[in-house]
C-alpha cells in the first residue's frame, strides 16, 4: 500500500481499501451509526462493553475523536487511530482501532466491530491487514495483540487467517448470564508480520 494514499488518509481523506470499501479516520459524524452497530444484540453479545447508553461510549469515543481532529491538524498518527469502513454509497461497514499498550511504546491492541450486515463478506481480514499494515510499517509496532471471547468463533478465524497465533487463555474470565466463557488472546510480531 503506498504511503501516498496514507498520506491522504492522515489529512481526513479516504482510502481506498478494496473495491467497494472505503476507509477513513473516524469522526463524530461516526458516532451514530456506532452506537446504532453496538445496540444490535448479535453484535454485543461477545463485547464486556455493550449495550450501555449512548452517553456512556461518548465518554469513550468523544477523546479518540478529538485526539484524531488534533493529529489530522498536525498531520500525523494518533497515538490510537480508529478507522471506520463504508462502502461507496456511505453505508457503515464496521471500524477498528488501534490502541497502544501504556509504557511498551511499539506494542498495540488491535480490535474491530461490524455491523451484522457486514458479517461473511471479509471486511474483518480486510481491516485487520490494513490495521497490520499501519501498525507496522507506519506506527513501528513490533507486537500487535487481540483478545476475543472463547465463544466467538467469527473473531477467532479472523485474528487466525491474518496470521495471528493464540498465545493464551483465561478460564472463566466472563461471565454470561449463568455461564462462563474464556479471554482467548492472540498476538502477531513484526517479524511474523513480514514473514507473512
Amino acid at each position: 500500500m503506498e504511503s501516498k494514499s496514507y498520506n491522504h488518509l492522515l489529512k481526513g481523506g479516504i482510502f481506498n481499501l478494496s473495491e467497494g470499501l472505503e476507509v477513513s479516520l473516524l469522526t463524530k459524524d461516526d458516532f451514530n451509526d456506532i452506537v446504532k452497530m453496538l445496540s444490535d444484540n448479535n453484535v454485543n453479545k461477545y463485547l464486556y462493553f455493550a449495550p450501555a447508553p449512548p452517553e456512556v461510549y461518548g465518554m469513550f469515543f468523544n477523546p479518540l475523536i478529538e485526539e484524531i481532529e488534533q493529529s489530522i491538524s498536525e498531520n500525523k498518527w494518533s497515538n490510537s487511530p480508529v478507522f471506520v469502513a463504508r462502502d461507496n454509497n456511505g453505508n457503515f461497514e464496521g471500524m477498528i482501532g488501534l490502541t497502544v499498550t501504556p509504557f511498551l511504546d511499539g506494542n498495540y491492541e488491535v480490535g474491530y466491530q461490524l455491523p451484522e450486515s457486514s458479517w461473511g463478506k471479509g471486511i474483518a481480514t480486510k481491516l485487520s491487514k490494513f490495521a497490520f499494515n499501519i501498525a507496522f510499517n507506519e506506527l513501528g509496532a513490533y507486537k500487535v495483540g487481540a483478545d476475543c471471547y472463547a465463544g466467538n468463533i467469527g473473531s477467532i478465524k479472523v485474528l487466525e487467517k491474518v496470521g495471528m497465533k493464540k498465545e493464551g487463555n483465561l478460564k472463566n474470565y466472563y461471565k454470561i448470564e449463568d455461564k462462563f466463557d474464556n479471554k482467548l488472546f492472540f498476538g502477531i510480531t513484526k517479524d511474523e508480520y513480514s514473514s507473512l
